[in-house]
């Protein structure tokens, strides 16, 4: 029989042993954090960033001590090498490798590109330029599959894998275009496939733009979810105006909270910390203003049975004068650099 001593350290070491398996990075929650893909390379041109006293710190250093629980990694096929174009694969096995060594999870991003993707923009990659659809699908598959091994083979599995990146009107175009519905849904399928063929274990997100336009979304996911596409988190970029009130993004959540079955994550959010001080009936353009914004959408976002988290976007995009930034004014840095307030463990708890 165990004397008491014994018995206190067994169940101690049993206590300890589940509060470990709570916590662990692969035990997925409700996900904050924001994608910092471009954080290497700003640090590359000089950047140094720094906590809230004005002392320099490793962003990611930062980013757990705020108790952030998962960053964004964009990935380009074959990007040009300059300015912020430099997220390739080995950049982001990289990146990845610091994310997990603090204690994250992180969503790859991938865009099927070599420069961004979005509404606007979905260009074939350069070396995939003239490919057939059937040719672009094997194509697709096995470019994703190399891509999850690699990262897989280096120890950093992705948690979350974003299969194109705003894809409102399909990508790759013409080959993937939603005006060829068919292909854009083979093409999406083949991405997954090759997902699958490393791990089960990443879940996939299938995201698209505007997630303040109810209608819009609605309709888009009412079409896809018919097509048999095996995925699990619908993800939406969410830009809101200054002086939002945030009511457009309660009404979409309202709407798809559990229309599909999917868990729901805002991929992409950011609210301008300068640029005047605009209010409306919402929020202002100030640091504090970018706080109470970021806290109560997360709030939103958790009163959702199917809300699954807020990625903040562009958030270690502060200025640098090697590169010029448009979005410096909404990054999580202030323009010394110095930490802002909506970087907090209010946001991330």
């Amino acid at each position: 029989m165990l004397n008491s001593k014994m018995f206190v350290r067994s169940m101690l070491a049993i206590l300890f042993a589940t509060i470990l398996a709570c916590c662990s990075p692969t035990a997925r929650a409700f996900e904050t954090g924001a994608d910092m893909s471009e954080l290497a390379r700003l640090e590359q041109l000089g950047t140094v960033y720094k906590d809230f006293n004005g002392n320099a710190i490793d962003a990611v250093q930062q980013a757990q001590n705020e108790h952030w629980s998962c960053c964004r990694l964009r990935l380009w096929v074959n990007p040009s090498g300059k300015d912020i174009f430099v997220n390739n694969l080995s950049y982001t096995v990289a990146m990845a490798k610091r994310i997990k060594a603090h204690g994250m999870r992180y969503i790859l991003d991938i865009q099927y590109s070599d420069t961004w993707a979005d509404p606007g923009h979905q260009t074939v990659p350069g070396a995939w330029s003239g490919q057939s659809y059937s040719q672009l699908q094997s194509t697709v598959k096995s470019y994703t599959q190399n891509v999850i091994s690699t990262l897989n083979n280096n120890g950093v599995l992705p948690d979350y894998v974003q299969i194109g990146n705003e894809i409102d009107a399909g990508m790759m175009w013409p080959v993937g275009s939603t005006s060829n519905y068919g292909q854009f849904i083979g093409l999406i399928k083949a991405g997954i496939a090759g997902v699958k063929a490393v791990s089960s274990y990443p879940q996939i997100i299938i995201h698209i733009s505007n997630g303040g336009n109810t209608s819009a979304v609605k309709n888009w996911f009412d079409k896809f979810n018919s097509q048999g596409v095996n995925y699990d988190i619908i993800g939406l970029s969410y830009y809101p105006p200054n002086g939002t009130t945030l009511s457009d993004i309660n009404s979409t959540m309202s709407t798809i909270n559990g229309r599909y079955g999917k868990k729901i994550m805002l991929v992409e959010f950011s609210y301008a910390w300068g640029w005047g001080v605009t209010s409306g009936n919402g929020y202002w353009n100030t640091p504090t203003g970018q706080q109470q914004c970021l806290w109560a959408l997360a709030q939103i976002m958790r009163g959702y049975s199917n809300g699954d988290g807020v990625i903040y976007w562009g958030a270690t995009y502060v200025w640098n004068g090697s590169l010029a930034n448009n979005w410096a004014g909404e990054a999580l840095w202030d323009s010394n650099n110095n930490s802002l307030p909506a970087q907090g463990s209010l946001w991330a708890q």
